[in-house]
């Protein structure tokens, strides 16, 4: 099964870079030849490009919640990232609608996704380190990763 590991994030835009910093470790450990390590600050329809191709995919990104506590690890599909509208612009496609769209296009997309989502406190400041609960949270990313890749 041919995996992808996907860091999404802005390494200058403080706890916005925890999606790359998991996925840079990641890929400094990572010796399997069935599971590739990428990175990206990209986002909606821009994805598509990135997935094609992959059996399993995990996408590693920041998020801000109402509830829970900075550094809460989320374990999400796709389909909770819904947006539930007709996207106004193709800079706006929600995760579950690249996927449609890719197997529309007779694309192979990845028939398992997961979103190992890190609650974040600040994903706006220019520069900024991520903060110490988000930080923390790279090891037990790290772990989560290995579970899945191990089923």
């Amino acid at each position: 099964m041919k995996t992808l590991v996907l860091g999404l994030g802005n390494d200058m835009l403080s706890d916005d870079a925890i999606g790359l910093k998991v996925v840079r470790e990641l890929a400094r450990v990572n010796s399997r030849p069935d599971v590739e390590v990428q990175e990206t600050c990209l986002a909606s329809l821009e994805l598509l490009d990135l997935l094609v191709g992959f059996d399993r995919a995990i996408l590693v990104d920041a998020v801000l919640t109402e509830t829970g506590s900075v550094g809460d690890i989320y374990d999400l599909p796709p389909e909770s990232l819904d947006i539930g509208s007709t996207p106004t612009s193709l800079h706006h496609v929600d995760l579950p609608n690249v996927l449609a769209m890719g197997t529309g296009l007779g694309l192979k997309m990845p028939e398992d996704v997961r979103i190992l989502a890190v609650k974040a406190d600040d994903i706006t400041t220019f520069g900024g380190p991520c903060c110490a609960e988000v930080e923390a949270a790279v090891p037990r990313i790290l772990d989560l990763i290995e579970a899945r890749l191990s089923t």
